[in-house]
């Protein structure tokens, strides 16, 4: 997956979970009226070696590796900790590990 494919599914993820609005923080717009939730996704690390590798003959190379990323999630206006606690059980369930 790329970052941009990464932070849409986790968005839509994250406001299918909670109801809420959700947006990326750092962003130059208005924020939204409350309640509303901000992602930050910080910057990846890698953990081991990368795989490169060429699947055909159109000199894409693919790099294959395990990342490791933080997300922040905040959570603002009326409910926001219960907002919170419920997004952290949810999260938690099988099918939502699965996915």
């Amino acid at each position: 997956m790329t970052k941009a494919q990464i932070k849409a599914f986790v968005l839509s993820l994250i406001a299918e979970l909670t109801a809420t609005k959700c947006i990326w923080d750092k962003q130059n717009a208005p924020k939204p009226a409350n309640p509303y939730i901000s992602l930050n996704l910080s910057p990846e690390r890698d953990l081991g070696n990368e795989v490169r590798r060429r699947n055909d003959g159109s000199g894409t190379l693919d790099i294959l590796g395990r990342r490791e990323a933080t997300l922040s999630v905040n959570a603002f206006g009326r409910g926001a900790i219960d907002i919170c606690n419920s997004l952290w059980l949810a999260l938690r369930r099988p099918t939502i590990v699965d996915r």
